[in-house]
């Protein structure tokens, strides 16, 4: 059986776009996945490239992963059943 719904990721209230990126993802795995990995990449950003390589990998990890609380939501979208929508 396949799965009728679909992942949206929002970063601060909007719907996430980034080049590269999908808008909707088929799975909660892929959409985390891609949280993640944005998430680490904003943190460096914020931090600066140097400073975040110098930094250790647990707290690379934290600050990544205390981003991605704060600012990412992944919002699963599924079907209407066609009785409410009668």
């Amino acid at each position: 059986m396949m799965n009728d719904r679909v992942y949206v990721i929002y970063r601060n209230g909007k719907r996430y776009e980034k080049r590269g990126r999908k808008i909707a993802y088929l799975t909660r795995g892929a959409a985390k996945g891609v949280v993640t990995s944005d998430s680490s990449y904003f943190a460096g950003e914020r931090i600066g490239w140097r400073g975040w390589q110098d930094l250790p990998l647990n707290e690379r990890d934290a600050i990544a992963k205390k981003l991605a609380e704060e600012e990412f939501e992944i919002v699963e979208y599924a079907p209407i059943a066609k009785e409410a929508a009668e």
